[in-house]
């Protein structure tokens, strides 16, 4: 009985593996999302997307990662976000709080917006598959960047995305 139902477990894992090919990539537009802030402050990446280039930044106050990539991305908002890259944060919401995340932008010393993604909704949409995850997307709304570290980015990479 065991071997039947460890078969049917293996042959369902097989079926539905293809699924997650379907995960958004590079070359894939951007859906939009609404919500707030972690500040209450309306997000609505619809008023976004085909307009300024957008990096978004998938973190949690648990990773390690996450925290050493602070300074590189505080870098990237102070550098370009006057240029017109639109920066987010997004707080996954796993195994996380609102008080964390707080305590943790305030120890790391984040300063570009962030979103306490409450149920992981938009982490879930948007198919992430850990922490951190940085997604950087042109003008034109396409997903140009998806890994799980700060890229090398320059002023010819902003405009290469800003056209």
């Amino acid at each position: 009985m065991i071997e039947k139902i460890f078969k049917f477990i293996v042959i369902a894992l097989l079926v539905l593996a293809p699924a997650s090919s379907f995960a958004l990539s590079e070359g894939d537009s951007l859906p939009p999302f609404t919500t707030e802030d972690i500040d209450g402050n309306p997000v609505d990446l619809q008023e976004v997307i085909g307009k300024k280039p957008i990096m978004i930044v998938f973190w949690a106050s648990w990773c390690p990662s996450c925290f050493f990539e602070v300074p590189k991305l505080n870098s990237l908002y102070d550098e370009f976000g006057p240029q017109g890259l639109e920066f987010y944060g997004v707080n996954v919401d796993q195994n996380d709080s609102v008080n964390q995340a707080l305590k943790f932008m305030a120890k790391a010393k984040m300063r570009y917006p962030v979103i306490y993604d409450t149920g992981s909704v938009i982490t879930n949409n948007y198919e992430i598959p850990g922490v951190p995850t940085i997604m950087i997307v042109n003008k034109k709304g396409e997903i140009t960047f998806k890994k799980n570290y700060v890229p090398e980015f320059t002023q010819q990479s902003f405009k290469d995305i800003n056209q």
